[in-house]
């Protein structure tokens, strides 16, 4: 039997709106899923858009936290 459970986890380690979650997972969802691409690289990339286009959002760009491998990749099911 295989042993299961998260690979890897990003959650909020603050208080964080949804709108503004909802806005990073905008721009994490297709760096996550384009090949080549690894979580540490998406999360910072995705961070950094997010950034750059309004400055009201530390609640995200601060409180989110990614745990595990940054180098891990996902592969889209096809």
């Amino acid at each position: 039997m295989a042993a299961a459970g998260a690979v890897a986890v990003l959650g909020a380690s603050t208080l964080a709106q949804a709108f503004h979650e909802r806005q990073f997972g905008l721009e994490l969802y297709p760096r996550m899923l384009t090949p080549g691409v690894t979580m540490g690289e998406a999360v910072l990339q995705a961070k950094q858009a997010l950034a750059a286009r309004t400055s009201g959002y530390l609640d995200v760009l601060l409180g989110l936290q990614y745990l595990g491998d940054p180098a891990l990749t996902i592969e889209p099911m096809e």
